[in-house]
């Protein structure tokens, strides 16, 4: 029976003869997909059970935009592991593991604490080159055999074998490298209502005969189809969890471009919150392209014509407050994709 177990790493380095090895602890059991720095040579696998065989596999995706075999006989003395039975217990325990690679972090730790009890000159150095050769063959280091860069997953599985070859537990993880540009684009609407908008259009209000009065419009946005506007949005995660569940709320700073009803156009920048990359509400600040009262005219100002909108107003750029709502039109992102990246 197959058992297939995520891990979840603390980002360990570990360098050797000037190599950088990304550690794989074998004794830890979660989903993570760390990034690596491109200065990576390979992965050291730790916490192996040295009866056990084990087989390791590394592939490369490219998006868009040696097993230690050493000898302890002759490195020991039995009379100094009979002295020290404590220390040969621990050691008879670490060597003979095999149930689970969970247990070998204490079965070390444990080994570790009996050696530095030792301060018996003859046997110390003896005991300790024992010690760090059984650990040797608990660990192995995998070198890449490919160049890193920018914008790549690493896929790396780990299959520990049963005494017939057959695969009885399996580790897998995602190494990323660094991205470039990552972000979302979403289509949907912005609604900037009389509530947030000063009213700024006006007519020419009846006083007297061929007197009239340039009056501000208190019905301004009544037609409810010009405060909407068409936009895209591009939205950038904060701390964006890779992985994370579909009903997870992530915040984004989000930018975007749209039209109204009104063939008001308008930019915008801002907070959201996005929801599982297909849905996202945000607060945007920007201009627009509307109109406002010609700057020959002012408010209230005694005209002796009737004049329409279009004479009374001209287009020109003022500020802004919005909400947004938009979704990602995206299969891929619908059926749990991945986010885009862009660029290298």
């Amino acid at each position: 029976m197959k058992i297939i177990f995520c891990l979840s790493f603390t980002l360990a380095t570990f360098v050797s003869n000037g190599q950088k090895y990304f550690e794989v602890d074998l004794s830890k059991r979660s989903l993570l997909e760390p990034t690596i720095d491109l200065n990576y040579t390979g992965i050291k696998i730790v916490n192996k059970l040295r009866l056990k065989d084990y087989k390791i596999k590394v592939r490369v995706e490219q998006e868009k935009p040696g097993s230690q075999d050493a000898s302890l006989a002759s490195l020991t003395s039995d009379d100094c592991f009979k002295k020290y039975t404590a220390f040969s217990t621990a050691f008879d325990n670490l060597k003979n593991e095999v149930k689970d690679e969970v247990n070998m972090p204490g079965l070390k730790t444990k080994l570790k604490t009996e050696l530095e009890k030792i301060n018996d000159n003859e046997c110390k150095p003896l005991l300790t080159t024992a010690y760090e050769n059984l650990l040797a063959e608990t660990e192995e280091i995998v070198g890449f055999t490919f160049d890193l860069e920018k914008n790549q997953n690493i896929f790396v599985t780990i299959s520990r074998l049963d005494d017939n070859g057959e695969e009885e537990k399996v580790w897998e993880i995602v190494l990323r490298t660094p991205r470039s540009v990552s972000f979302l684009s979403h289509f949907g609407f912005t609604f900037s209502p009389n509530l947030i908008k000063e009213p700024d259009t006006y007519y020419s209000k009846e006083i007297s005969q061929d007197n009239y009065t340039i009056t501000k419009l208190q019905n301004n946005g009544s037609e409810f189809w010009k405060d909407l506007s068409l936009t895209a949005n591009f939205l950038l995660p904060i701390n964006r969890a890779k992985n994370k569940g579909k009903g997870e709320v992530t915040p984004a700073w989000m930018a975007g471009f749209g039209i109204g009803g009104d063939a008001r156009f308008t930019v915008f920048t801002g907070p959201a919150l996005l929801h599982s990359d297909f849905l996202s509400l945000g607060l945007g600040f920007g201009v627009n392209y509307s109109h406002k009262l010609k700057g020959t005219y002012s408010p209230n100002e005694s005209i002796k014509e009737n004049l329409n909108f279009d004479q009374l107003h001209e287009r020109g750029i003022r500020p802004t407050i919005l909400l947004s709502l938009s979704f990602r039109l995206s299969k891929k992102q619908l059926q749990g994709g991945e986010i885009e990246n862009i660029g290298k």
